[in-house]
Parts: structure tokens; sequence; C-alpha cells
């Protein structure tokens, strides 16, 4: 089973019945948060993030809800930025359902970028990282002008894109 996290993302996953597609969870507008638990855990990587809770993510303005022009709502993930020589304030968010087959759509509006930003949607195993696997659908590592997509079975990546960002 894969678990999907994210740093930025806006989902809508589907399981396969034959050979069509039904829609069983979509994360938007204000309920986006309502389908993840927010990871509060050191950094599984040694990064130097400090990763906050739902509450006080929100009371912080590192998550929320904005309408654009009149557009329907959109969930924006920020992070911190008045602190930036200690961890930087984040937010990891673990999907609360897991699915062994899924086809994941993300709407992202917005993608932040730059030094010590890693913006993230990636697939992983929950009972066994990293031994079994992990997908990365989308990593913008550290404000490269392209995205990194990988797909790993250790020891060692097996697919390895690079597309550019516009």
């Amino acid at each position: 089973m894969f678990t999907k996290y994210f740093a930025t993302a806006a989902l809508a996953a589907t399981t396969a019945l034959g050979n069509t597609y039904q829609l069983v969870e979509e994360s938007r507008g204000v309920t986006f948060f309502d389908n993840f638990d927010f990871q509060t855990d050191p950094s599984p990587t040694n990064g130097t993030s400090k990763y906050m809770p739902r509450a006080y993510a929100a009371q912080h303005k590192l998550i929320g809800v904005v309408n654009n022009n009149g557009s329907a709502p959109s969930a924006y993930i920020g992070v911190g930025s008045t602190n930036v020589t200690e961890a930087r304030l984040s937010i990891r968010l673990e999907s609360k359902n897991s699915y062994n087959h899924a086809l994941v759509l993300a709407d992202i509006k917005h993608m932040p970028s730059g030094p010590g930003l890693w913006p993230a949607l990636w697939m992983v195993n929950p009972t066994n990282w990293p031994a079994g696997g992990e997908i990365d659908i989308i990593e913008q590592v550290n404000g490269h002008a392209y995205n990194t997509a990988t797909l790993y079975v250790i020891p060692i990546p097996i697919l390895f894109i690079r597309t550019m960002l516009t």
C-alpha cells in the first residue's frame, strides 16, 4: 500500500475498477486539510524543518484557504520565514487513506521555490519505508528550475525523470 505525503498539492484520487475509474477521494478548498494528518515528528531525512500541527500552522498562516478573483476556494501551504537561522517552520501532510492502486491528480497553481525549500508530492509504503520503495511525483528541490520525478526501489533509483518548470 502507498500513502501520499505532501508539501504542496491538491488531490483527487481514484481507484481502478476494471477498465474504468471511480472517484473515491477528493481534497480541495476549505476541506482540503481534512483528509490529512499533520506530522510533527522530526524530519526523516534529517532536514532542518520543524513540522507544525494543524492548529499552529493555521494560526501562523502556514496553511489556509484563499479565493482568487472569485474562483473556487483553493488550499495553500506555505513555510515560516521569520526564523531561518534554526529549523524552518513547515508542514508535512500524510493522507489518512492508503491505496493499493490509484490515479492521483494534482492541480497546483503555485509551488514555492528558493533556498531551503523542498516542496514535494510523493508516495511510499507506509509500513516499510524506505526499503518498500518510493515514488516521487513532484519534487522541486532548493530552487532548481526543474521538477524531479523518481521511482526508487532500494538501494537505487530505477527511473529518474527531470522536467523543466514553467
